[in-house]
């Protein structure tokens, strides 16, 4: 198998003198990215940022150029990587996935480091970025990782979704990862009330989605559950909010994580159908 273990680094801007480093250049105009010399270095001119899905891109875009050059280290100044309206932390969580995208289990690259401006900076985002790392890789190998979602359906025909606090961002059904030892109809009923404090009262298969990258984040296989529950709903865990929505007034596609607007468009259909 090509490649090795990728080493990382957390360095301030001005003490860094990386001589042999690409450093990435997002917000440029180019259209295709490119490698170019400076009097301060080498370059990668990369693409604007400007939301979650353009930062992956950008970040992906920029490893792969590099490993067509030849290149082995990057230099990745964060603070040019931000996006409006998300903390840093929620930036290192979205760095830490991409990363583990380039680098599990062994990678062509050698070398990269995040650099910043201040020493508070820095510590922030790599306690986020570590232990976020550290849970992604706990629940991953390199077959599918098994989750499941579910539907909950409320009365005068209406939906509940959470807002995700973690990346991906945007509305999404409740839901998350099969733990060990539990079944598919105790993980849904666990991830409901940690997600929506509310409990499952019936619940029943509606399909299973194992579409490679329906999650940004790596495989997943996931198995939709139509949900009847009791409680008064809060957020909680992985919800940084919830809302309650009539089915035909979803939020648009393009604010759904995953592909879970397709999911309820198949939901719909099979009411249709019957």
């Amino acid at each position: 198998m090509k490649g090795k273990t990728l080493k990382l680094g957390f360095k301030l801007t001005g003490r860094f003198k990386g001589r042999d480093f690409v450093f990435f250049l997002p917000g440029t105009e180019c259209r295709e990215p490119y490698i170019r010399k400076r009097r301060t270095g080498l370059y990668c001119y990369l693409p604007g940022i400007k939301a979650e899905g353009d930062l992956r891109d950008v970040l992906q875009t920029g490893f792969k150029t590099l490993s067509i050059e030849g290149y082995k280290k990057a230099g990745i100044e964060v603070e040019k990587f931000l996006l409006h309206g998300l903390p840093q932390k929620d930036i290192a969580k979205i760095f830490a996935e991409e990363i583990i995208k380039i680098s599990y289990p062994v990678s062509e690259m050698e070398w990269v480091v995040f650099l910043f401006s201040e020493k508070c900076l820095l510590q922030e985002f790599k306690e986020a970025f570590d232990s976020h790392k550290g849970y992604i890789l706990r629940k991953i190998s390199r077959i599918p990782v098994p989750t499941v979602d579910a539907i909950i359906t409320l009365p005068q025909n209406k939906i509940l979704l959470i807002r995700r606090k973690n990346p991906p961002f945007g509305w999404a059904l409740p839901g998350g990862f099969l733990e060990y030892n539990e079944s598919l109809e105790e993980c849904v009923k666990r991830e409901v009330e940690e997600e929506t404090g509310l409990k499952v009262t019936s619940l029943r298969q509606f399909h299973t989605y194992s579409q490679p990258g329906r999650d940004p984040r790596f495989h997943t296989v996931s198995t939709v559950f139509l949900v009847k529950t009791k409680g008064i709903p809060r957020a909680g865990t992985d919800a940084r909010d919830f809302g309650i929505f009539k089915i035909n007034a979803l939020p648009s596609r393009k604010n759904f994580a995953f592909d879970h607007w397709y999911i309820i468009r198949d939901w719909l259909k099979s009411l249709e159908n019957k």
